[in-house]
């Protein structure tokens, strides 16, 4: 993307997040769909009619006091609607069975009245169905499980809309992702600069649970968008949505960060797996740098392997570019993608553009047991080092006492095969690799891919 395409999609940016952090409505003219525009049957809707409430939805939407509380009372009062999809007879008599069972294991004899009542929809209940492969007995464990669960992911939602705007203005910018355009159902497609992502570094400043209160107010606000946008299209979506992951920038040391918050957090869910199955319809990742297959290796391993299937790469540069938009186009119009993703949209990108976090970021915005969350944290991250120190100051005692220890470098080299498993040393990389490699890694040019388990061991 060019300089001055550059300043004016950071100059679009900047007044949209300003509307969604003052909860008004942004200066740059948006309007509603016309109920004529979002269709009324499963036919194809006019995306290009619906594009600009994507980004009023984000902008406003998103940010505007009683988010959570709107969201839990359409839970609430949310109806039946024909499913995007045909299903087949044994199917849909499963899904009668299902929603009989999980009625039987709440002890209800009807709907609840509540947010539990769209669990209970046939919309919502396919999804669980076809994460357990039509096991009606594992599926209502799991749609059990998850009730109980999102019974406390509301309340962190409400927790994270009390948070100080400051707080949330620090999230926005640094998790770089949203909502823009829609895929050739009139579903918003969700767009993350995954690349410049610093999840690591908001949880150092901020603490892990202060992460689980913004994960459960996003997974919640999120859900409403893609519930309400299939009911304004005349159906409920039931194939999941489409995703890009941008990996432009990406570093292994920042990466690795955001892979023990990742693993930790999906050890909070229900079976260690989302509690909103089957959300994904296909996600595509643009500029992978050759070394982040190593790290997709990684990521497979906190993904069921029905959605790790879903996931289609591409490298970077021209070639690739023109690839991924020939893919694409089968589910998106690429006019409707962010110019930032090598899309045609003229519409601005509404969300922060991500980037390490700086120490300190946070100052004065926690509230006490967040504090002691950090603290507690940092205690543990200090105590690794002290072990590793400790670890590393024998090996050299050990070899000046005349026993055979590593090199710095074999000992580097050898830490990394560990990480994914191997006794074998690594391969030492071409010049042309390794440069990029070192660019990568921030000037290291072997990367440390130190996997403790954050749950032990403190946060990234």
């Amino acid at each position: 993307m060019s300089a001055r395409s550059s300043r004016r999609y950071r100059a679009g940016s900047s007044e949209l997040l300003s509307a969604r952090r003052t909860g008004t409505e942004p200066s740059i003219k948006v309007e509603a769909v016309p109920e004529e525009a979002a269709g009324s049957s499963c036919d194809v809707v006019d995306v290009r009619a619906q594009h600009k409430y994507s980004q009023l939805y984000r902008s406003g939407n998103y940010r505007r006091p009683g988010a959570v509380a709107r969201a839990q009372a359409r839970c609430a009062s949310c109806v039946e609607l024909p499913l995007e999809e045909e299903l087949s007879e044994a199917e849909s008599s499963k899904l009668d069975a299902l929603r009989a069972s999980v009625l039987s294991a709440l002890q209800l004899e009807a709907l609840p009245p509540d947010w539990r009542k769209s669990f209970l929809m046939r919309y919502r209940l396919v999804t669980y169905l076809r994460a357990d492969r039509g096991d009606v007995k594992k599926a209502t464990a799991r749609v059990v499980a998850c009730i109980d669960f999102c019974g406390e992911m509301w309340t962190k939602a409400f927790a994270w809309e009390a948070q100080p705007e400051a707080l949330k203005n620090l999230y926005d910018e640094h998790m770089a992702w949203g909502a823009h355009g829609f895929d050739r159902r009139g579903c918003s497609v969700f767009c993350y600069r995954l690349g410049n992502v610093d999840v690591g570094g908001l949880v150092r400043e901020s603490s892990f649970e202060t992460y689980l209160l913004w994960d459960a107010y996003c997974t919640v606000t999120t859900y409403d968008m893609y519930t309400s946008e299939g009911e304004r299209a005349g159906h409920a979506f039931t194939l999941g949505k489409v995703m890009i992951f941008d990996l432009s920038g990406v570093q292994v040391p920042r990466a690795m960060r955001g892979f023990r918050v990742a693993g930790r957090l999906t050890k909070t869910y229900p079976g260690a797996e989302h509690p909103f199955p089957e959300m994904m319809r296909t996600t595509f990742v643009i500029n992978m740098p050759w070394v982040a297959q190593s790290l997709w290796d990684l990521a497979k391993k906190l993904l069921p392997a029905r959605d790790a299937a879903r996931f289609r790469m591409f490298g970077s540069g021209k070639a690739a570019h023109k690839k991924f938009l020939a893919a694409v186009s089968e589910y998106v119009d690429p006019e409707q993608l962010p110019a930032l993703f090598g899309g045609g949209s003229a519409e601005p990108w509404a969300y922060g553009l991500g980037g390490d976090v700086p120490q300190n970021a946070a100052a004065g915005l926690l509230d006490d047991d967040a504090r002691r969350s950090k603290r507690s944290s940092n205690r543990a991250r200090q105590g690794v080092r002290a072990v590793t120190t400790a670890a590393s100051t024998g090996g050299r005692i050990a070899n000046s006492a005349g026993r055979t220890a590593p090199s710095a470098r074999g000992s580097d080299e050898s830490r990394s095969a560990s990480a994914y498993g191997s006794n074998e040393p690594s391969e030492v990389l071409p010049p042309s690799k390794s440069d990029e490699a070192a660019s990568l890694t921030g000037g290291d040019r072997t990367p440390q891919l130190d996997l403790l388990d954050s749950s032990e061991h403190g946060d990234a």
